[in-house]
């Protein structure tokens, strides 16, 4: 049963809700992103970062994970 995925989203001063990282199915993959992050993130969540904030998980409903459009 496809769920949907799990993203990381965050907010600019311009925009929010914002798409940082489709963290694909998996709820606990998702929290373990945004952990790594927010205590040892990597030089490209750095990059990330330094125009995002209010950093958080949320899971997009299939019909609305525009990402995947053209995959099948």
């Amino acid at each position: 049963m496809d769920n949907g995925d799990w993203i990381i989203q965050g907010d600019t001063e311009e925009y929010k809700n914002c798409l940082i990282y489709v963290c694909g199915q998996n709820e606990l993959g998702a929290r373990n992103c945004l952990n790594r992050m927010l205590n040892t993130p990597t030089d490209k969540d750095k990059q990330v970062m330094e125009t995002h904030s209010n950093l958080r998980i949320k899971l997009v409903k299939p019909e609305d994970c525009w990402w995947r459009y053209g995959l099948d």
